[in-house]
């Protein structure tokens, strides 16, 4: 996702819950991948906005600096 492209994965694990709905396409149906994938294909904007919204959104989610911010709020609770 940080690469910003769309997403196209099988529902497995966490990425039901790690990929929101406009960054790409998550399912179990094989069909419905390859449909996201052919019309991905076909409409290059659409593969363009995914791509940033999965970008934007893996950034904030699993970034570098959420880790600084997150481990900055651990070292500070632990040491006041």
């Amino acid at each position: 996702m940080t690469l910003g492209m769309p997403v196209l994965v099988v529902a497995a694990t966490a990425a039901p819950e790690s990929v929101p709905p406009h960054a790409g396409t998550v399912t179990c149906d094989v069909a419905a991948l390859r449909e996201a994938a052919t019309r991905l294909m076909h409409e290059p904007d659409l593969a363009r906005a995914q791509g940033r919204a999965a970008r934007e959104h893996a950034l904030s989610r699993f970034g570098l600096a959420r880790f600084h911010r997150d481990w900055d709020l651990l070292m500070e609770e632990l040491t006041t």
